[in-house]
């Protein structure tokens, strides 16, 4: 994730500066567009690893929304920045937040994962008897 993340602001923040020519437009948003594979993939994964298979689903269904949610205000606020003050900003407040996603991709990993109450941390959650 931190490499799709990382991939997608480097894109995004060139957007402004190179995007004028035709073919780089389309380079750079196709490039942009590869990165979005990652909520498919790897977001369902990590909240599994994470929160456990016990509710996968539904935890990754608020994720989800979340991200339905964000494409609407977040499309909203964006079409607003940019008749303020042009597509510069928009793009590049999209690749600080990439980056920033990124980072916490990279952060995510050193988080110690919840351990339900019950359970010794480091049990499988197994009990021995049979």
């Amino acid at each position: 994730m931190f490499v799709a993340f990382t991939i997608n602001a480097i894109a995004m923040a060139l957007v402004p500066f190179i995007g004028h020519n035709a073919f780089m437009f389309v380079f750079i948003f196709a490039l942009i567009m590869f990165t979005w594979g990652e909520l498919y993939s790897l977001f369902p994964a990590v909240n599994a690893d994470i929160f456990g298979t016990t509710y996968a689903a539904t935890n990754y269904g608020f994720i989800y929304s979340a991200k339905g949610l964000s494409g609407i205000v977040g499309g909203f606020v964006a079409a607003l920045v940019a008749q303020m003050s042009g597509w510069t900003p928009v793009f590049l407040t999209g690749a600080v937040m990439s980056l920033l996603a990124g980072l916490g991709a990279l952060l995510l990993r050193s988080i110690p994962k919840p351990v339900p109450s019950g359970i010794k941390s480091g049990s499988s959650g197994f009990s021995s008897q049979a």
